[in-house]
């Protein structure tokens, strides 16, 4: 029996009722199928969202981002990797290969004299000068500066050298090494020494300097004793040339310009050079301990030039660029001499920083300024 047929067989419900009961019942069935269909949705949703996250990169892809890495974003960019397709070779041209060109290290040539080899040393400015060494010549003690040390030097090593007597100046070093003329030489302005260790090192006339033995005390000389004695110069005759240049101890910029208008001038006029060199021969010279250097005067205002001033730094005024000419003697051996100074301030001359001249006499000076330009 039905419930329906029960309630009305009991008479406690009418039919509305009854109706209203059915209606009821279908409604909550439809409520209930809609959220299972939303529930259905939403899980279908899920499972396509989920096979779309896991699904294989495309290779269209690009870049990858760590985005949830605590550590700074990295990019990884992927190159593409598609294989070339087979290609026919093009045809192979007569175009030369360039040809790759190895250059070898220059050597320098063999010095066939003496000459070349100090030539390549004073290119490669290794000229040092720094030691001094001293022999007794005659009477007069000359000192020589270490230029080149050359195994080199053994092509021209020439006959044994003998100092005339050793030097008796205190705490001055006593020679007790080998020394010798190089080979064909001329004069004394080179020696070669043979070291104990098997080297050869090649020493320069610097300057001289007379010294009395029995009182112990330097001497003057006059210029004619470094000419004949050093350099075998007899008369103006030996001499080729004399070339003068401005002093290069003022090297700001005002000093640069005063060398490039004073200049190189190279005299070869007898005249001139008979002039100088009767000069020279009897300049007196001085050791800079001489002593009686400390009681000459070297006055830098005795001359009045076109460039004179009232400053009393004359390197700072440019004054001396002007007045001072840096000679080099040339000699027909081809030897040449370039350690003197002449300064027209004050009317001498130095030779290597360490020897001064008594001031020349007017004449002297007015003479030499005419030849070398210097009003």
């Amino acid at each position: 029996m039905k419930k329906e047929q029960l309630y009305e067989i009991l008479g406690e419900i009418n039919e509305q009722h009854i109706v209203d009961a059915r209606n009821a019942k279908k409604s909550t069935k439809i409520a209930w199928m809609k959220w299972i269909a939303l529930a259905a949705c939403l899980c279908f949703v899920i499972l396509v969202l989920a096979l779309y996250l896991n699904r294989t990169p495309n290779k269209d892809d690009d870049t990858i981002h760590a985005s949830n890495n605590p550590t700074p974003e990295i990019t990884i960019t992927q190159q593409p990797t598609n294989t070339p397709e087979a290609t026919i070779p093009p045809e192979v041209t007569d175009t030369p290969t360039p040809e790759v060109t190895v250059t070898p290290p220059v050597d320098l040539p063999v010095p066939e004299t003496l000459q070349d080899l100090i030539a390549q040393h004073e290119a490669d400015g290794d000229m040092d000068h720094l030691l001094a060494t001293f022999f007794g010549i005659e009477d007069m003690i000359v000192e020589y500066a270490l230029a080149v040390t050359d195994d080199g030097l053994e092509n021209f090593i020439g006959e044994p050298f003998e100092e005339d007597f050793r030097v008796p100046i205190p705490n001055l070093y006593d020679n007790t090494r080998d020394f010798y003329y190089p080979k064909d030489a001329p004069n004394l302005k080179y020696l070669i020494e043979k070291t104990e260790s098997g080297n050869y090192r090649l020493w320069e006339f610097f300057c001289l300097s007379t010294y009395d033995i029995e009182n112990e005390t330097y001497i003057s000389y006059t210029y004619n004793n470094v000419l004949e004695t050093i350099f075998h110069v007899h008369s103006a005759d030996d001499i080729v040339s004399i070339t003068t240049s401005p002093s290069k101890s003022h090297n700001t910029d005002l000093g640069k310009q005063i060398q490039q208008e004073v200049g190189t001038t190279t005299y070869t006029n007898p005249n001139d050079i008979q002039t100088i060199y009767n000069i020279l021969v009897d300049v007196v010279y001085l050791r800079y301990y001489h002593p009686n250097i400390d009681s000459i005067s070297y006055d830098q205002s005795r001359f009045t030039y076109s460039f004179s001033t009232e400053a009393k730094n004359k390197l700072d005024s440019g004054e001396s660029t002007y007045g001072t000419r840096m000679l080099s003697i040339e000699f027909s051996d081809g030897t040449t001499l370039d350690t003197l100074l002449y300064d027209a301030l004050n009317g001498s001359f130095s030779e290597g920083g360490y020897v001064y001249t008594v001031p020349l006499e007017d004449e002297d000076v007015y003479a030499l300024n005419e030849i070398f330009g210097i009003q």
